[in-house]
């Protein structure tokens, strides 16, 4: 072989080291920095905030409880952008970057509380708030470029709840039906809502929505209060969804691919043969149906989770048992469920270990909202798809080829 011809081949090598490192890098074991949110400076609320969701702008919705759920208040902040950089905290030694506080506070639609519970890429909120007192309770919308609070109504009967919103503006949640709180599902907007039925019982709950109008929720399925998760769409109405083998599903949110996340009961045996169900998380596809994500604690078999976000990347997360005690945050992505918490940065000066809260919200950066904590995901900046970059590969070693053939 000459000199030339090893060159070549070296050159491809190198290329090819490099091609791998690149999607290596691209798909590593991601990290976060870690911002607490709190209320505003001076105000009359505790310092901690509960976050519900977060859109792809990073604003955030949820609610500032007053030390009584009666006295709660709906907030949203603008985009965040000063998150805190635990790198930079390393290298500096500052330490007051660390908490976020510009949030607006919300008023109410005449009662004494109010909650938002998502937000979409527009910036528009959905959530409740007591009309007169603390109950009744009404689903309501904000709009971006006010802080006025629209009531949604009702189907009919006393309540109503606002859970989940898309970037059109459609609504879901639930509102009673009737003076029986017998409650249903919906789709809608501040026009007006429309029930979307049941699986075979009485009750039914929205919990997301999609850009194409698919909602994800829970329903009873006949006269026992048997729950299983749905998915409706105008066309083909409420599909249910099974379960992983226990008795119950319920069906928590839904990104634009359709893929649903949420949990199921799952029935085990102990070493006798009695049986017993857990919950678990699962992913739901209309062509693989339903997938246990399992636990953080897979030898132990009455381990649980539950499945509570996801985004339009198949990202999902939720909560289960942790190897340290109690219920902790996770992230499932490409097959991996990691616990939250071992991805927080190691320059970060201290471990949210209290970042618990079984309200949280992923947006399509991955940026994570639970509690109230905002983990921002590093991002890596300027790398290839694996696509173009395997084309380029592929180029390069044809245009070798074609220059030794042309020798």
């Amino acid at each position: 072989m000459t000199y030339k011809a090893l060159k070549e081949i070296k050159i491809i090598f190198v290329f090819v080291a490099a091609f791998v490192m690149v999607v290596t890098n691209a798909y590593a074991v991601p990290v976060y920095d870690v911002t607490i949110l709190r209320a505003p400076p001076g105000s009359a609320f505790n310092a901690q905030v509960v976050g519900t969701d977060i859109n792809d702008a990073r604003q955030i919705t949820g609610y500032i409880p007053a030390g009584n759920s009666s006295l709660d208040k709906a907030f949203v902040t603008p985009s965040i952008t000063n998150t805190f950089d635990s790198d930079s905290y390393a290298a500096t030694g500052l330490f007051t970057d660390l908490f976020y506080s510009d949030l607006t506070v919300l008023g109410t639609l005449g009662g004494t509380n109010s909650r938002g519970y998502a937000i979409n890429n527009n910036g528009r909120m959905v959530g409740s708030s007591a009309v007169s007192g603390y109950t009744p309770q009404h689903g309501v919308v904000k709009d971006e470029g006010t802080n006025i609070l629209t009531d949604l109504g009702t189907l009919g009967g006393a309540s109503s709840v606002g859970q989940g919103i898309n970037d059109s503006g459609q609504v879901t949640g639930y509102s009673e039906i009737d003076s029986s709180f017998t409650r249903r599902a919906f789709v809608g907007d501040e026009n007006g809502l429309t029930d979307i039925g049941t699986l075979g019982g009485s009750n039914s709950s929205g919990r997301g929505i999609n850009n194409n109008g698919q909602v994800t929720g829970v329903s009873e399925i006949n006269s026992s209060i048997v729950q299983h998760a749905f998915v409706w769409d105008s066309n083909n109405g409420m599909t249910d969804l099974g379960t992983l083998g226990g008795e119950s599903s319920y069906g928590q949110s839904i990104n634009n691919s359709g893929v649903v996340t949420g949990n199921s009961l799952v029935r085990k045996y102990t070493s006798t043969g009695r049986a017993f169900e857990v919950s678990h998380a699962f992913l739901w596809d209309s062509v693989n149906g339903m997938f246990d994500l399992g636990t953080l604690l897979p030898q132990n078999e009455r381990s649980s989770s539950r499945g509570i976000d996801i985004n339009d990347n198949g990202q999902a997360i939720g909560y289960t048992d942790s190897p340290s005690g109690g219920l902790t945050p996770y992230l499932w992505e490409n097959g991996t469920m990691y616990n939250l918490l071992d991805l927080v940065n190691s320059n970060h000066p201290f471990s949210p270990i209290n970042a618990r809260s079984v309200f949280m919200g992923i947006n399509n950066y991955g940026d994570i909202v639970v509690g109230n904590y905002l983990f921002t995901r590093q991002r890596l900046s300027n790398i290839p798809e694996p696509a173009p970059l395997a084309l380029f590969g592929l180029g390069l070693a044809g245009f070798v080829i074609a220059r030794r053939r042309r020798r």
